[in-house]
């Protein structure tokens, strides 16, 4: 399997900020932070209201960032963040025409899956990818026996408990996104990105 852009980044960063907003101004503010902290891959999750002109924005004032569209679950959220000018897509799901779309528009995606089965059938019907979002990752014992059957997948830890990433990274987990933890308390952001860089940059490959 030939690993895309967006996973090779995600294999060298270790860890992406996630933005979650009501307004684009706080999804400005918090982006700004996470840059702040160093990280070098920002998902956006889907906001139809303002996730357009998040996406131009960033082009002027994230342009070293690596930006991409995250929590699409519709063809449509799809295709306005491809013509928008995203990066990569992120899915909890895997939506086949999504997928086709993004390998049709020669747009990196991680589309997402839990069960055994949903992650079989993405390995089924895309060869070419090698990369999924197990969501939720609210269990590390569960990553760990889902990568003994699938060790040739690289999988993207989210929705997880801070409190367990180092049995994440023990087990072999090598790419996070981080969302909450990072921007809730935005005097402690950047401490809080560099724990957590620091943690996973140790056991790097």
């Amino acid at each position: 399997m030939n690993k895309s852009s967006i996973q090779e980044a995600f294999l060298l960063e270790k860890v992406a900020g996630i933005v979650r907003a009501r307004s684009f101004e706080e999804a400005k503010e918090k982006s700004i932070l996470l840059k702040s902290g160093g990280l070098k891959i920002i998902e956006l999750a889907y906001e139809e209201q303002f996730f357009t002109k998040f996406i131009e924005w960033s082009k002027d004032y994230l342009s070293e960032i690596r930006i991409g569209a995250a929590s699409l679950i519709t063809l449509q959220q799809a295709k306005e963040a491809i013509d928008s000018g995203a990066n990569f897509l992120v899915s909890p799901i895997a939506n086949t025409q999504m997928i086709d779309l993004a390998l049709q528009n020669n747009l990196d995606i991680i589309p997402g899956a839990f069960s055994p089965t949903e992650i079989a059938d993405i390995i089924h019907n895309f060869p070419e990818l090698s990369c999924i979002k197990l969501f939720p990752s609210d269990s590390a014992t569960y990553f760990r026996n889902t990568l003994k059957v699938f060790p040739n997948i690289d999988f993207l830890i989210s929705s997880f408990k801070i409190s367990e990433i180092e049995s994440f990274i023990n087990y072999g987990a090598k790419m996070f996104v981080v969302g909450s933890y990072f921007t809730d308390d935005h005097n402690l952001t950047v401490n809080r990105i560099k724990r957590i860089l620091d943690l996973v940059h140790l056991n790097r490959d």
